[in-house]
């Protein structure tokens, strides 16, 4: 289900704030000298955000809008930033719900080799061995900045789809939620 909202302001200012924690950019709109108007303000989640900016970039080429790679891929690693305050009990909760596939390049897009370390601990030996296997043959020396568009829309669509479980998974009360 998707919701198009469309604004008509005159004169508009807005500002764009972003927060760490949780990871989310608040899109603020004021219309200019009306003094009954009220303000717009739009929380967006990495994800929203990054929809928005290739809306963006499709109507308006504008250097001033357009991310490189690199910022895309940095603006998704942050926003992964959940994972890496998994303790291990935590971890084993989500390896039951993410599909290994989702798993794999995760892990490969965010290029954090204790991460890496701290899953493949928290599987079976077996499962952890078949983990590593599968990320070496389908990964090994390609590095996801240099990756090709497409490569690096799945990982950014599996690290959305893990986070997606993670939130589920706190939402139930099987992981800790962070204040």
């Amino acid at each position: 289900m998707s919701t198009q909202i469309s604004l008509h302001l005159k004169n508009p200012d807005f500002s764009l704030q972003k927060q760490e924690f949780p990871a989310s950019y608040t899109l603020q709109f004021k219309q200019a000298g009306d003094a009954g108007a009220s303000d717009v303000e739009i929380e967006l989640s990495p994800a929203d955000f990054e929809a928005l900016m290739n809306q963006g970039r499709a109507l308006i080429p504008s250097p001033q809008i357009t991310l490189t790679s690199p910022q895309e891929n940095a603006t998704w690693r942050e926003a992964a930033w959940p994972l890496f305050r998994l303790k291990d009990k935590e971890w084993q909760f989500l390896l039951r719900e993410v599909s290994t596939d989702k798993l794999i390049c995760t892990l490969w897009f965010l290029k954090d080799l204790d991460l890496a370390r701290k899953v493949v601990g928290n599987m079976s030996m077996r499962a952890g061995a078949c983990l590593t296997e599968d990320l070496v043959n389908h990964f090994d020396g390609k590095n996801p900045d240099d990756a090709p568009a497409g490569e690096t829309q799945t990982a950014h669509e599996c690290v959305r789809d893990t986070l997606d479980v993670l939130a589920r998974l706190q939402a139930e009360g099987q992981i800790e939620k962070w204040s």
